[in-house]
């Protein structure tokens, strides 16, 4: 079945393609599941572990961290859960997969906050006395955050964002609205004397406490 992790829906995958109504389909995820699947079938001797949202609503979670403390594990699978708060003295090496779907999103912080996760993960390697190692698997080899990532110039990461948000009136150079409808929104972002025009016209006034 297919299980949509954002608004809980369920559903059974269709029989034929909705736009040629062929039934020769193949159904592949590239998921944790997907992921510890792979690796199980290179590495057939390895104990390995799996932490992300399904596994947490179990109550395997502690035995799996605790396996993981303990050096049972040879590897351990995860999502953002694992890559900032654990110390695992015998990590040596990170791997961070598919990195691009988290330089490639649409939110104007996702950069930002890309090159802060993978620093965190990577961070989960060589934390005792043996040295670590992080691999970063990317179809976008010349991507300014990788070099950042390689090199911890900080400086330059931001003057680089800074750029982007002056051209583009996101993030810092601008103020922004947010309408929700339901589940569905949309994001304008406008000039600050643009807002200040609409709050003129719409006599918007701040919020005043109540007397108790």
């Amino acid at each position: 079945r297919l299980h949509c992790h954002l608004c809980g829906k369920r559903t059974f995958p269709p029989a034929t393609c909705p736009t040629c109504q062929s039934s020769d389909l193949h159904y592949r995820g590239f998921g944790t599941k997907f992921l510890e699947q792979e690796i199980q079938r290179s590495f057939p001797d390895a104990k390995i572990g799996r932490i992300d949202r399904d596994e947490s609503l179990k109550d395997t979670l502690s035995q799996t961290l605790g396996a993981a403390q303990s050096g049972e594990l040879n590897i351990l699978i995860g999502t953002q859960m694992i890559a900032k708060g654990l110390d695992l003295a015998n990590v040596t090496l990170v791997g961070i997969v598919a990195a691009d779907d988290l330089t490639s999103g649409t939110d104007f912080q996702s950069r930002e906050r890309a090159v802060a996760l993978m620093m965190q993960a990577a961070g989960r390697a060589g934390r005792a006395d043996k040295p670590g190692e992080v691999l970063i698997q990317t179809r976008q080899l010349h991507n300014p955050i990788f070099d950042t990532i390689r090199t911890h110039d900080w400086r330059k990461f931001a003057d680089q964002q800074k750029k982007i948000s002056t051209v583009t009136h996101w993030g810092r150079q601008s103020a922004i609205f947010m309408i929700f409808s339901g589940i569905n929104f949309a994001m304008f972002t406008l000039k600050r004397q643009k807002i200040k025009f609409a709050a003129r016209k719409t006599k918007l006034k701040p919020e005043t406490p109540k007397k108790s």
